[in-house]
């Protein structure tokens, strides 16, 4: 038996090939027995991979299992998306992602799909037809793709379908934050604005990102100042990271800093059980009172990088996800929504917004993260999230932010598995949504600005904050000026020989 960590998907010959059922119901079985030997300890697992490498009692469904076609054979999985049957085995069995027993009861009744016809699909859900209306008779089995009919409401936007009435706004100022920083590492930067116009600005800095000794520092700019203040430390936990800070403003000017820390013995961060806090600034982030650090309830976050937002009705969301961690081998990740009041004494969640497949590639092992949140109108919340699926993933609620779409829907914007943030700029409709993002499927370059004026229908690139090819520029935070409506400030994680922050103020033309 082939090791699992090494094999390549089958390639029987022609004449050894099965029928889908036939192959559907041998990897059902294949995957059962993977189950069985595991709970039995007979498997041999690689120290090197983590994957199962040998197992012999299961040698023969092995043999069987690699004379299909299982390559050829797509299926709906999960939320009805489409994939190949062996991509399906690879993470549902091979690859220990999840429970082994769920997993071969999935795939037994998968022996039931193809029974559905094109004609038979009447609504906005995936259908399911025999390609061509016939069998595949050159490989004797049965070829099951995926049409998706979508409303026109529904469709991700093509390029030409963008709006381009609004000029590019100009940027007024452009900066680092501070170079010379005694830490070698900085990340995740989050910003407010204070009533007289004075900005505060953290982020997290250390040795390296999860270290024990990650601090939350903090700096800020005077108004009409020319650089901000040099960086210093606005909380420290001994020995304990601390890490993706995130800032909210109250209406009484009160400054929340959510963060999170700790998780692994060595007080190092882990996101799988991390936990939740936030400290308070009672002078417009001059001072915090870092000795009194309100710990949140068991299972909730705070915002998680990107900024919590007040609502129309007087509710205060803070976007949230998890990391799951499975075997110390795939993340799970999944987005969701912490409601809590304007002085953050009182906590609930929505659902988890989970997201699966984008082009053309099944994506559950990394899912959605970061969502940053805006309120199109009242109770209407769009969610933008940050995946490792290549695109940037939208989720709605209609209910001031009580329940998401789920799962998830992609966007016709980019993301190259990076934090992003948007903003509603109120008042400004010809501006609507500001979004801050990478405008790049893989690489954290360019940082870009686009806008919708269509509740995320649809999405206009607008300008390129930074382009360096040879650096990155990422985990922006953008927020919509107090004092001048029509500008925004944004600040960003900017890497060149080493991490530093930095700011820009864009302003838009009346």
């Amino acid at each position: 038996m082939m090791p699992f960590d090494t094999m390549t998907s089958p390639s029987p010959s022609p004449s050894s090939s099965k029928t889908s059922e036939e192959c559907l119901m041998v990897t059902s079985q294949f995957s059962q027995c993977l189950a069985t030997m595991l709970q039995n300890n007979t498997c041999v697992i690689s120290e090197d991979t983590g994957y199962i490498s040998w197992c012999p009692p299961c040698d023969d469904l092995y043999a069987g299992w690699t004379s299909c076609h299982c390559n050829d054979i797509t299926v709906p999985y999960g939320i009805g998306d489409c994939m190949p049957l062996c991509t399906i085995f690879f993470w549902c069995a091979a690859k220990q992602a999840y429970d082994y027993g769920a997993c071969a009861a999935d795939l037994a009744a998968l022996t039931q799909c193809g029974n559905k016809t094109q004609s038979s699909s009447t609504s906005s859900s995936p259908s399911l037809f025999v390609n061509n209306d016939k069998l595949d008779n050159d490989d004797d089995h049965t070829m099951i793709t995926m049409k998706t009919k979508m409303d026109d409401d529904d469709a991700p936007p093509s390029p030409s379908s963008l709006p381009s009435s609004l000029p590019p706004p100009k940027v007024l100022v452009q900066q680092l934050l501070f170079t010379n920083a005694s830490f070698p590492y900085c990340h995740v930067c989050s910003i407010v604005e204070n009533d007289d116009g004075s900005l505060v600005a953290v982020f997290q800095a250390g040795p390296y990102e999860d270290s024990p000794q990650s601090s939350i520092w903090t700096t800020r700019k005077l108004p009409n100042a020319q650089d901000w203040s040099p960086p210093v430390i606005a909380l420290t936990l001994k020995g304990v990271c601390s890490m993706n800070p995130s800032l909210y403003q109250n209406e009484a000017g009160v400054i929340f800093l959510t963060f999170h820390y700790g998780g692994n013995p060595d007080g190092s961060c882990n996101t799988d059980r991390w936990k939740g806090a936030y400290i308070k600034s009672l002078d417009g982030g001059v001072t915090w009172q870092n000795t009194s650090i309100t710990y949140l309830p068991t299972g909730y976050l705070g915002g998680i990088k990107n900024k919590c937002i007040k609502l129309s009705n007087g509710a205060v969301l803070c976007p949230s996800s998890t990391e799951s961690t499975v075997d110390t081998l795939i993340e799970f990740w999944q987005a969701h929504v912490e409601t809590t009041n304007d002085n953050f004494t009182a906590w609930n969640t929505s659902n988890e917004i989970q997201f699966n497949y984008a082009n053309d590639r099944f994506c559950v092992y990394y899912g959605t993260i970061q969502p940053t949140l805006t309120e199109i109108e009242p109770g209407h919340v769009l969610s933008l999230q940050r995946t490792g699926c290549g695109v940037i993933a939208q989720s709605h609620s209609y209910d001031y932010g009580r329940t998401f779409e789920s799962p998830a829907r992609p966007t016709s914007l980019p993301n190259p598995n990076a934090g992003i943030d948007s903003v509603l700029m109120k008042g400004q409709k010809d501006i609507g949504v500001l979004l801050a993002y990478n405008n790049s499927p893989t690489v954290r370059t360019p940082l870009s600005i686009a806008h919708s004026v269509d509740g995320g229908k649809t999405w206009e690139h607008l300008l390129d904050l930074e382009t360096n090819t040879t650096m990155r520029f990422m985990y922006p935070a953008v927020i919509q000026s107090k004092r001048d409506p029509r500008a925004a400030h944004v600040c960003y994680t900017h890497v060149a020989n080493r991490n530093t922050m930095a700011y820009a103020k864009l302003e838009f033309q009346n």
